[in-house]
């Protein structure tokens, strides 16, 4: 007996999973032959078992078969269904609104396979959704492809626009104008921000506009920066350069020799620039008053404020001569008059005398002869044949060369005054004798 020569050969095989796979009985037939070693086709088989092309898994599948002598043989084959895998791999990004943003689909492209893994490029991928970099929101775009078996994969990146958060921010001032007054663009710029909202320095920003510190007025100083995306952000400062308001107020005087003087006794009050008070300490004091030497004296006083502003105020100090001191007084100042002495006669021993209200007379016997002495306002006489008259006053002295024309007419009226009250002394008295 010969031995059967009937054989089935089958292979396993692996199919990716997709609306587009297929799969036939064939696909793993490899070969048959009957109990004599002739070739069979697959017809002549028995084949069960089934495979899900779209269902990842493992699917066997029998080949059989029944020569003539009876013999059944078979061979299973193994369909190994597996998952694609196409992939896409994107990534969410924001951008910062402005004129020069841009965007691109392969912004937020990362990478792609197909449905055996190999990798595909950006232009294998279908691209939808569109981003307006110039308006805050937020974007979808979808990425999508579709591999050999029908699987259709896609992936969504979020662009978030937002708006840029540049930012300057500048503080309003005040100097005082003066020689001295200084001012610099850092002295009005309090911070700034890129468009991340990260801190930027003063030599990022552009400043325009300047200020004289010599002239009062109102001046605008502009900080500008443009950030990464084109936005132009400025800021306006105002610096307001004011006059001075140092002043020093003092006054003139007069004093008299001997006495007590300081520059402090002329000075009244002072302002810095800023128009607070300041004492006398602050202030510098030049010129000197000789208080042993009548004369016009000038004092000046000075202060420098903090920009540099002098201001000054100079004052009179006059230094007068004490004034005289009189000796006697006269009939003008209430204390009367005592003359004695106006005696006149003829003859032997006649004495009288006669009482005035404010003056008193005393007379005793003379011959012709009157004699007048005058001491502080007081007359005194004795017989004599002759006239004598001294007159000593210490109030009422007789002008002396370079005495002021007011003394010498005073001196004049004085003399001319005390001549006539005599004389009407001596009438009345030769009357009642």
């Amino acid at each position: 007996m010969v031995a059967s020569q009937s054989s089935v050969d089958t292979k396993d095989s692996t199919l990716i999973a997709g609306p587009d796979t297929t799969w036939t009985a064939a696909d793993n037939f490899v070969s048959a032959t009957d109990a004599e070693g002739n070739a069979l086709s697959l017809i002549d088989l028995t084949v069960t078992g089934s495979v899900d092309t779209n269902t990842p898994g493992n699917y066997e599948v029998t080949y059989s078969y029944k020569d003539s002598a009876g013999n059944v043989i078979s061979k299973t084959a193994t369909v190994t269904v597996v998952a694609s895998q196409a992939a896409i791999n994107t990534k969410n990004t924001t951008l910062v609104a402005g004129p020069d943003t841009s965007w691109t689909a392969a912004d937020n492209f990362v990478s792609a396979t197909d449905a055996s893994g190999n990798a595909l490029d950006l232009s294998d991928i279908t691209v939808s959704g569109d981003v307006d970099t110039t308006t805050p929101g937020t974007y979808d775009v979808t990425y999508s492809y579709t591999d050999s078996l029908g699987n259709v994969i896609s992936k969504t990146a979020t662009v978030t626009v937002v708006a840029s958060k540049a930012t300057i921010n500048t503080k309003n001032t005040t100097i005082v104008a003066g020689p001295d007054a200084t001012w610099t663009a850092a002295d009005n710029f309090v911070s700034a921000t890129d468009a991340n909202g990260n801190a930027i320095d003063l030599s990022d920003v552009t400043v325009s506009g300047n200020v004289d510190t010599t002239t009062p007025g109102t001046y605008n100083v502009t900080y500008s920066y443009t950030d990464s995306a084109g936005n132009t952000i400025s800021k306006t400062a105002t610096v307001t350069v004011t006059a001075t308001k140092a002043s020093i107020s003092a006054n003139d005087s007069t004093v008299t020799v001997g006495s007590n003087w300081t520059a402090a006794d002329n000075f009244v009050s002072a302002t810095d620039a800023n128009g607070n008070a300041i004492g006398f300490d602050d202030i510098t004091v030049t010129g000197s008053v000789d208080l042993s030497t009548p004369g016009t004296y000038n004092v000046t006083y000075s202060y420098t404020d903090a920009s540099g502003n002098t201001v000054s105020k100079t004052v009179t100090v006059i230094v007068k001569a004490k004034a005289a001191t009189n000796g006697g007084g006269n009939s003008d100042n209430g204390t009367g008059n005592s003359s004695t002495g106006n005696t006149t006669g003829t003859g032997s021993n006649a004495s009288g005398t006669t009482t005035n209200p404010g003056s008193t007379t005393t007379g005793s016997s003379a011959s012709t002869g009157m004699t007048q002495s005058s001491t502080g306002n007081s007359i005194k006489g004795n017989s004599s044949d002759g006239v004598k008259q001294n007159s000593q006053t210490k109030s009422n002295k007789l002008p002396q060369t370079g005495d002021s024309s007011d003394s010498v007419a005073e001196s004049v009226l004085g003399l001319s005054m005390l001549g006539l009250t005599l004389g009407m002394f001596g009438f009345k008295r030769r009357r009642r004798n």
